[in-house]
């Protein structure tokens, strides 16, 4: 039976048959592009804890007495803020600084008189070397003159001798043989003396040395002595001010007074009695425990982590960025310690606070779609 509307069925039949058309094309589009996704894309691979726990790294330092002594001040207050090296308390050290008082009293003393010590071994040092110089020149001329002296005696020797022949020849008188005989005399007699002399400025020279060089060596055995008496009160005034700065005991930290032993104004204080507890606050971190299964080889530090805190979902309040620091390599009741550190965003609206808990999912690698479905097919076939 043919048709009433040949027209408008052939128009159907061009209409349905583009129709087909594009829907392949489309198909074979989208497989293209999920193919490529399938074997190209990276996604990552995530190792998620059991548990978490957000924590706040605190060290607490205990304060003991170092000494025995009586409290004469007391600077402390439950959950007090303080300072490293601030006083927290003190104890009684008025002898011991009486006695500093005086040890540096008398090492002030002792400093001024060593250095006046120091100055006239110098001025004796100075003089003995001026004194050189003075009998060096005294002895140089008096040998001089001796020297002058033995010409001059020798000639007067030589003329009395010429005289003396002249007068066996009747050419001179008998009394110009006597003047110059007692010229000789007299020539020689003066070398003597002048000989005499050099002598004696030699001797002074030996002596005098000697007796400068005696008084330097006193000063300076003074000298030593003094500087090692400086050294012992130097060293007492050491001594005693490090035993009064054991009787002010010191914040050994930054932080907070978490705890106040019996330390009160008046009491006395045991050696090694216990003062205070300073609580140093610290940084936050992330304590997760995973399965061995996961964690062993596959997490390692430096890896990216997120954090998803019980209480703040996280499609509305989102993750925390973590960073793991360490990986604990022996196990804890069957589990995996591991611990990351924590990198706050200002803008989040989670009151990151201690104690929170919730879960780690840390990324350990990236693979393909079609990796994870290998996997998957070797791990259920």
């Amino acid at each position: 039976m043919s048709s009433s509307f040949p027209t408008t069925m052939r128009s159907l039949a061009s209409q349905s048959s583009a129709g087909a058309r594009l829907l392949l094309v489309s198909a074979a589009a989208l497989a293209c592009g999920w193919v490529v996704w399938f074997v190209r894309a990276r996604v990552p691979v995530y190792a998620a804890s059991e548990h978490a726990r957000l924590e706040v790294e605190r060290a607490t330092h205990p304060v003991d007495a170092q000494v025995t002594g009586r409290v004469v001040a007391a600077r402390l207050a439950l959950e007090a803020h303080v300072a490293a090296g601030d006083v927290l308390v003190e104890l009684d050290a008025v002898a011991e600084r009486l006695q500093l008082a005086q040890a540096r009293a008398k090492l002030g003393g002792l400093a001024t008189e060593l250095e006046a010590t120091r100055r006239q071994v110098a001025a004796e040092e100075r003089a003995v070397v001026a004194f050189r110089q003075q009998l060096g020149a005294a002895l140089g001329e008096a040998e001089s003159r001796l020297r002058e002296g033995q010409i001059l005696t020798r000639a007067a020797k030589a003329e009395a001798e010429r005289n003396r022949r002249m007068h066996a020849e009747a050419i001179v008188s008998l009394a110009e043989l006597d003047r110059a005989q007692a010229e000789a005399d007299r020539r020689a007699a003066a070398e003597v003396g002048l000989r005499a002399t050099v002598d004696r400025v030699r001797r002074e020279s030996t002596t005098g040395e000697a007796d400068r060089q005696a008084r330097v060596a006193t000063l300076e055995r003074e000298a030593a002595r003094l500087e090692a008496e400086r050294s012992a009160l130097t060293a007492s005034v050491l001594s005693l001010e490090y035993e009064i700065e054991r009787r002010t005991i010191r914040a050994p930290a930054t932080g907070r007074v978490g705890e106040i032993g019996t330390a009160r104004v008046g009491s006395v204080l045991a050696q090694g009695a216990h003062v205070a507890t300073i609580v140093a606050s610290g940084g936050l971190r992330v304590v997760a425990s995973f399965e061995p299964a996961g964690a062993l080889g596959r997490v390692r530090p430096g890896q990216r982590a997120r954090v998803r805190l019980d209480g703040f979902p996280w499609t509305e309040y989102g993750a925390v960025d973590a960073t793991v620091t360490e990986v604990a390599t022996e196990l804890r009741d069957g589990r995996v310690r591991v611990e990351l550190g924590v990198s706050p965003d200002p803008s989040s609206r989670i009151p990151l606070q201690h104690g929170l808990p919730g879960v780690v999912e840390v990324t350990v690698e990236e693979v393909t779609p079609a990796t994870l479905v290998l996997r998957a097919a070797g791990r259920f076939g």
